[in-house]
């Protein structure tokens, strides 16, 4: 399959391979030839909704229904540490930063989840993560 000069495969705005219209290829192997998109879990995700409605219309032979992926940017977070991490939302109007960004942070990861199982767990180890780095420090500097 042809590749961009990053070595992803190229692929049209509906996520099919260039040069071979019965595969797919989406997340950071993928580059859509009308313009790259970063290679975040975010547009993976974003991506995962169009190939899905684009192969089950492909199988039933509705290959002219195809939808076009198009990538919205939900924002961006970074760790830096258990209790410090920043973050931004729409378009820039939700700006956090420090121990709040961190626990908002694990929250968004956690209800992105698929399953409920999945969703407790990670709220779970996020809770337990940032509030107990937080009480082993409280301990440790003895107030």
């Amino acid at each position: 399959l042809p590749k961009s000069s990053a070595g992803r495969v190229l692929v049209r705005d509906t996520l099919q391979c260039i040069g071979n219209a019965d595969a797919f290829c989406l997340g950071d192997s993928a580059a859509i030839d009308n313009g790259e998109v970063p290679p975040t879990a975010q547009v993976a995700m974003q991506q995962s909704g169009t190939v899905v409605y684009n192969v089950v219309q492909s199988v039933r032979g509705n290959a002219g229904c195809q939808r076009k992926f198009r990538f919205v940017s939900l924002g961006e977070m970074l760790s830096l540490g258990s209790l410090n991490a920043t973050m931004s939302s729409l378009g820039g109007y939700v700006q956090l930063n420090g121990p709040l960004a961190a626990i908002s942070r694990r929250a968004v990861y956690a209800l992105r989840m698929p399953t409920f199982t999945q969703k407790a767990k990670a709220l779970v180890t996020a809770t337990s993560t940032t509030f107990g780095t937080a009480w082993s420090k409280v301990f440790k500097s003895g107030h």
